[in-house]
């Protein structure tokens, strides 16, 4: 599991845009490195077995890639992603299902 500290110091890197991350519904938080200037989303869909995606806008020109049929499959609560998005909109209603891809919104055409 991941601190605090390793979260904040991870979306420093995203708003930064030095580097992206894949979340995955274990915990693991890895790097995930550009395809070049952007991502290749075909990439992303088979990596973290997406049929379709949903970008979920965050502030600070953060976005999260996640699987729009995650509820449907019945994917497993993504805790990490969860967090985020729920203190990014101070709204702990919702949560995300599966992995999820972070980076900085320029990453994703």
């Amino acid at each position: 599991m991941q601190t605090k500290t390793d979260i904040i110091g991870m979306l420093n890197m995203v708003v930064s845009n030095e580097k992206g991350f894949r979340l995955s519904v274990d915990g693991d938080i890895s790097e995930y490195k550009f395809d070049g200037e952007t991502y290749d989303i075909q990439k992303i869909k088979d990596l973290c077995n997406f049929d379709y995606i949903e970008l979920v806008y965050l502030p600070n020109d953060i976005i999260m890639i996640v699987d729009e049929e995650g509820l449907l499959r019945s994917k497993p609560y993504n805790f990490v992603a969860s967090l985020i998005y729920q203190a990014a909109y101070n709204d702990k209603s919702l949560g995300i299902v599966g992995d999820a891809i972070l980076c900085h919104t320029s990453r994703v055409k």
